[in-house]
């Protein structure tokens, strides 16, 4: 039965991604299918190897026409793919993390997948973040204030992205996005430039609108 499923769902990707190109919100909704579809798998406990197989083939094509979407220009689809590779590379990063453990192996060949998955999509978040795309910069604001493998701890460069995205939030009107970013770059640093910075734009647009 969920492997019909599973065939359907591919079937129906290849025709719609046919007629239609960069259908983000159908992209979307591929992705989050075959999430579910692989949940279900796992949780039975015995899971059909050959229709997780056939799952990682389907969500393969779907990102690859997500990343031609995003290559071709498409903002939406360029934060798509970022955070979807986000995703798996945390996924990836917990599973290395199990293996070291119980291989007892101080480095997984894992973590060669996970650095490639976070270096991919850090490639895409700043793509759609340099043409003004707020949640890829608090996105890679995020990504930049935690250790993740590959990327490191980058405190200054999570501080610029907070930066970018209070500015833009302020230009857009969206006073309550900007107030959210400053609240987490003064948990980041408190004392440096651009979080003072930050805070006197904040107060300054506050004078403004009163």
């Amino acid at each position: 039965m969920l492997r019909h499923l599973i065939a359907s769902m591919c079937l129906g990707v290849l025709v719609t991604s046919a007629a239609a190109e960069c259908n983000i919100d159908l992209l979307k909704e591929e992705i989050a299918a075959n999430d579910r579809l692989q949940a279900q798998l796992l949780a039975s406990g015995k899971p059909d190897k050959e229709a997780l197989k056939d799952l990682l083939v389907q969500r393969l094509k779907t990102m690859n026409e997500v990343r031609k979407c995003a290559d071709q220009g498409d903002i939406e689809a360029a934060y798509l793919a970022g955070v979807t590779f986000m995703e798996h590379g945390d996924r990836w990063a917990l599973s290395a993390l199990v293996a070291e453990n119980l291989d007892n192996t101080p480095r997984s060949p894992w973590r060669e997948n996970v650095r490639e998955l976070y270096t991919t999509a850090i490639k895409y978040l700043e793509s759609a973040a340099n043409k003004n795309h707020f949640a890829a910069m608090e996105h890679l604001a995020k990504t930049y204030s935690a250790d993740k493998p590959g990327i490191g701890r980058e405190p200054d460069v999570a501080l610029e992205w907070y930066a970018r995205g209070i500015k833009l939030a302020l230009n857009q009107r969206k006073r309550m996005d900007a107030v959210r970013l400053f609240s987490r770059m003064k948990e980041l640093d408190k004392a440096h430039p651009l979080t003072r910075k930050a805070e006197k734009d904040l107060y300054s647009e506050s004078s403004r609108g009163n």
